[in-house]
């Protein structure tokens, strides 16, 4: 994977990414995870903010709002969703591939009580939830390439696929040099060779601030597309499990429900896929790629 500064042109595929809530993995919280990513399309004035930058109230006029545009074509989005419990095949599969890397790149585990608690690499030290959300974002950007692929392939037109993530766990260069470490000495690097027989380039590009003009910058999370996502991301809990987006936000049922048909909104057109990791079926065909590389 290259993580230099790129220059974009009209064929390149720009895919945005967001999860909720975190990046980074507790398993002490059973919690669902939800990553999405989404390439879109915006004709008008573009109104919303950040999901947790909107008051309650606004939250549900902002979500009715957002699906009337997406029915009317005013927004068109495609988008994959992967979702899963934190406690669940995340974890899992956050330990296979940075347990495979380590030795590789000549990282240990600081234990306490016989627990790992620090990872340390190089100079570098990273606790255990980032250092695992880091490990999973490596596998979750596989799998959402995979599927941009056959988004990018049936668009034609496009030569690169480039990932912008507003922010990695920690937020720091190294996290970076790390998440590319363990996708490229685990069995992550066998789904990334699967990926690069659709003939792409691959870029992520971890956006700090953008320009509209090459005047003034803002927020990277300020960008239309990473709020699409973020509120997409939302959604998508509300589908898969509404009670934790409900004790989350203090919505009701109604409220909750208006999340719902945003969600359906998209998947009754096609425009958005929904990956289940911890689904038994899906998960085989995953772990032939892992034991590739094992």
């Amino acid at each position: 994977m290259k993580t230099e500064l790129v220059h974009l042109s009209d064929k390149d595929l720009v895919v945005f990414l967001d999860s909720k809530p975190s990046e980074s993995i507790d398993v002490t919280k059973d919690l669902c995870l939800s990553f999405t990513g989404i390439v879109a399309e915006i004709k008008g004035e573009f109104k919303y903010k950040q999901y947790k930058k909107t008051r309650r109230k606004r939250k549900i006029q902002s979500v009715i709002k957002l699906t009337n545009e997406i029915k009317n074509n005013l927004i068109d989005i495609y988008s994959v969703s992967i979702i899963g419990k934190m406690k669940g095949n995340f974890v899992h599969w956050a330990c296979n591939s940075i347990n495979v890397a380590r030795p590789k790149i000549g990282a240990e585990w600081e234990l306490v009580d016989k627990q790992p608690k620090k990872f340390i690499w190089k100079d570098y030290t990273f606790d255990l939830k980032h250092a695992l959300g880091l490990s999973v974002y490596a596998n979750m950007l596989a799998l959402i390439g995979l599927r941009f692929c056959n988004f990018a392939k049936k668009q034609g037109g496009n030569e690169r696929i480039i990932f912008a993530l507003d922010f990695l766990p920690g937020n720091t260069e190294e996290s970076m040099q790390l998440m590319n470490q363990i996708a490229d000495n685990s069995n992550i690097a066998t789904m990334w060779e699967n990926n690069l027989k659709y003939g792409f380039e691959f870029h992520i590009a971890n956006l700090a601030d953008y320009s509209e003009d090459l005047k003034s910058f803002k927020d990277a999370k300020e960008h239309p597309h990473f709020i699409l996502a973020d509120w997409l991301s939302v959604a998508t809990i509300a589908k898969v499990n509404p009670e934790q987006l409900k004790e989350e936000s203090n919505f009701s049922d109604e409220d909750i429900a208006l999340f719902v048909e945003l969600y359906d909104t998209l998947k009754n057109s096609g425009k958005i896929e929904l990956i289940d990791v911890d689904d038994e079926e899906y998960m085989s065909k995953v772990k032939k790629f892992q034991q590739q590389k094992q």
